[in-house]
């Protein structure tokens, strides 16, 4: 009897304490299997919602789409890791739309996974999503410092005006709304010169163009050229019509009036500041009295361009341009002699010509 009641109480001992201990080993195997492998994804931003998935694997392609709340726009999106080992930044790529996408980093970029061995926090992702809340009405967009509206918020029907203010000595030489070249007799330009220091004259160019205002956003842009100063350098026994400023590029017309007395007989010189470009009669100019102006112009504020003339007595008609005189002059015509007196020309017998 005392041996069958001491053998009944250790087998009851060695049966309550096996069951425990192998049913805990099994427990952690299967956890790190799960999601041993996996990172946290973080998402930052407001305004939105996206599918992003909460967590996932080292080296896994992410697509995710964003889902903008009303009057919401995705202005930046970024992402990068942190982990206890070191940091970077992720590329992510605009694939359509609002949908992006991104590859998570490597396991050896990333170490820490999720419910880790040794109880640290995980390494994680960051993906953030930048966004701007805009006006319900339809706005001005301009990406260009040099263009400004009376409006940046209109409402259907509203008149608005941009205002276009190139650089000094730019010239504007296309505007564009929502995809259409504007006409430019439809645009108001007015044009400030001032002489500078180096005789030439300085541009300074306001163009301003009024539309009505649509039920949708209005996009504006301009493009621009540089001009380049076109200074009369000398003009002997005459004067230079020619324009102040021209681009690269540009056919230049040159007008060249003489003096009373004299004329022009194609004499003149072009030349830049440096003389990389120089060129005298009689290939100066063209059959239309043109140049172009070159391409190896570098820099407005130091680089013109130069024309002279040079006007000579006009012997053929004596003194015809003059005016009237009291004297009377004698010159020769085709071989035969002849006096102008007085604006009148007569041969030598007295008859009038």
């Amino acid at each position: 009897m005392k041996k069958l009641l001491f053998f009944i109480p250790f087998l009851t001992f060695s049966f309550v304490c096996f069951i425990p201990a192998s049913a805990h080993t099994e427990q952690v195997q299967v956890a790190n299997e799960v999601e041993g492998d996996e990172y946290p994804i973080v998402v930052q931003g407001t305004g939105f919602t996206t599918d992003m998935p909460v967590q996932a694997a080292g080296g896994k392609e992410i697509t995710f789409t964003v889902t903008l709340e009303q009057n919401y726009v995705i202005k930046t999106v970024s992402a990068w890791y942190d982990g206890l080992y070191g940091s970077g930044n992720i590329t992510v790529t605009n694939v359509s739309g609002t949908t992006y996408k991104f590859t998570m980093p490597e396991e050896g970029e990333l170490y820490y996974a999720v419910n880790n061995d040794y109880g640290l926090d995980p390494d994680s992702v960051t993906v953030k999503i930048e966004t701007e809340q805009q006006s319900s009405n339809p706005r001005v967009i301009i990406a260009d410092s040099r263009i400004s509206s009376s409006s940046a918020d209109a409402v259907a029907g509203q008149t608005v005006t941009v205002t276009i203010r190139p650089a000094d000595n730019d010239r504007m030489t296309r505007l564009t709304v929502n995809g259409q070249n504007i006409n430019f007799s439809s645009i108001v330009e007015n044009l400030n010169e001032t002489l500078n220091a180096d005789e030439a004259y300085d541009w300074q160019f306001t163009y301003t163009y009024t539309f009505t205002m649509p039920n949708q956003d209005v996009a504006v842009s301009a493009a621009y050229e540089t001009t380049f100063g076109i200074i009369t350098e000398y003009a002997t026994n005459c004067t230079i019509d020619v324009p102040h400023r021209a681009a690269v590029g540009e056919a230049v017309t040159v007008k060249v009036n003489p003096d009373a007395g004299y004329t022009w007989e194609g004499d003149i010189s072009i030349h830049d500041s440096n003389y990389l470009l120089y060129v005298e009669n009689p290939d100066a100019l063209d059959e239309n009295n043109q140049f172009v102006m070159p391409d190896d112009l570098y820099s407005t504020d130091l680089d013109y361009i130069y024309i002279g003339a040079i006007c000579v007595e006009d012997l053929a008609n004596g003194l015809d341009n003059a005016g009237s005189t009291t004297e009377a002059v004698k010159f020769i015509d085709n071989g035969r002699l002849l006096i102008r007196h007085n604006g009148r020309t007569f041969t030598t017998t007295g008859v009038v010509m």
